[in-house]
Order: structure tokens, then C-alpha cells, then sequence
């Protein structure tokens, strides 16, 4: 599954802007006085003003090779989030390691490695380097019927997790992240609350393409 597009909402759209375009060099492709959109790598990400606040917690692929000097890349510009095992989180269960930064609206974001891609890369890092959105998170109140749902339009599997708490779903280039957020209240590594928030998508499997609006703790999904 690949994220082709992730429209998110953010209070704060210059600051985005100046955060993604200004600082970390993203490649603008279009703007309003309302949204702007950036290409990274196999995805458009939208943010779209809004009028109250609006936090997520999305993710970047990385070249599984480029995990150190991605990360060195983004700390000449940002700071990375410290945590208890340092800069580098280690997901053993995953077979990926990651770091961690809040984007200019607050949220937090990560750039992820999964050892299980062969998607090595040997040109110098870059922000072009990033092969597009990974993850989205999707918080819920019943895991499995929100992949019932999804299933009802396309399969998505449980890649790591359960129905209780927290599951991963889709597959090495895209999951959905979907934690209960009666029982798991706080995106790693922050303090941010899980929340229900509004974002649209789309994402494609196996060569078909969907439309996936998350719309006032509404799940919808279009065929396109």
C-alpha cells in the first residue's frame, strides 16, 4: 500500500510552510492563500488551514541504508527528539529503527528504516531522498471494526498488533496506525493525545487507487 496523498489541517500555515519548504527544503508544487502541497518521494502532502488546532502523528520512509546520515541531515536543521534509548529508537518486532521531530505545527512526525525493504539507496541524502509517507495515524474506539471497514473496499492486514490496543495495518511502504484511543492515550515519543482528527488520503493497492476521509471520527472510503 502507498500513500499517493495526505491532506492534513494545521493552525499554523505559514509556519508549516517555512518548517517543510524554507528550513527543510521540500519541493513546493502548489499554493494557496488556504493550503500548500510538497512532493516527498511517491507522495503529495497537503496541509490545509484551519481555525482550530489539529495534532497527527505521520511517517517517512527512508533508504533502509540512509538511517545515520538521514538522521544527521535533519539535525543540522531541526532537533530530533531525545528518548530513553537516545536519538535512534529501535523497533525489534519491526525490524525497523527510527527517529523522531515535530513539524511546524506541533505534530509529531519520523523517519523510519525497515531492514525487510530492499530500498537501499547510494546517492547523497537529501530531502528528495525520503520515498514518501509510511504511516498515518488513525486513531479509533473499535480496531477491528475500522478494519472491517477497510476490508469492506480493499484487504488490509494486521502487519504488527492487536485489536485491543494498538495495530499496524497495510504493509512495509504504508500502514495505517490504528491505536484504541480509550486505552492507549499518548503518541510515542510525546506528550501528544490520541485523538479522533480530521484528514483525507489516498492511498493505492495493488493498482487500484482510494479515497480515505477521516471526517469528525467518521471513517470514509471511495473507490476512484
Amino acid at each position: 500500500m502507498k500513500f499517493k496523498s495526505l491532506n492534513l489541517f494545521t493552525h499554523n500555515l505559514q509556519a508549516q510552510k517555512e518548517f517543510y519548504v524554507s528550513i527543510l527544503g521540500a519541493k513546493l508544487i502548489s499554493e494557496t492563500s488556504e493550503n500548500f502541497s510538497i512532493q516527498i518521494g511517491w507522495s503529495q502532502l497537503t496541509f490545509v488551514q484551519s481555525t482550530k488546532e489539529h495534532f497527527y502523528h505521520y511517517c517517512f520512509l527512508l533508504p533502509e541504508n540512509q538511517l545515520t546520515v538521514a538522521l544527521n541531515w535533519f539535525e543540522k536543521r531541526i532537533p530530533i527528539v531525545e528518548t530513553e534509548e537516545g536519538k535512534i529508537v529501535h523497533f525489534e518486532s519491526w525490524n525497523a529503527r527510527s527517529f523522531y521531530f515535530y513539524d511546524g505545527s506541533g505534530n509529531i512526525a519520523e523517519c523510519i528504516v525497515r531492514h525487510d525493504l530492499n530500498n537501499q539507496s547510494e546517492k547523497e541524502f537529501s530531502i528528495s531522498s525520503l520515498r514518501g509517507v509510511n504511516e498515518m495515524g488513525l486513531p479509533t474506539s473499535d480496531i477491528q471494526k475500522t478494519i472491517n471497514l477497510f476490508n469492506s473496499h480493499f484487504p488490509l492486514e494486521i502487519w504488527r498488533g492487536d485489536t485491543d490496543r494498538f495495530a499496524g495495518c497495510g504493509d512495509l511502504e504504508g500502514l495505517f496506525l490504528l491505536p484504541n484511543y480509550t486505552v492507549k492515550k499518548i503518541w510515542f515519543p510525546s506528550e501528544i493525545e490520541i485523538t479522533p482528527t480530521d484528514f483525507s488520503c489516498v492511498v493505492e493497492v495493488n493498482d487500484q487507487r482510494f479515497e480515505v476521509k477521516f471526517l469528525d471520527s467518521e471513517l470514509q472510503i471511495v473507490n476512484l
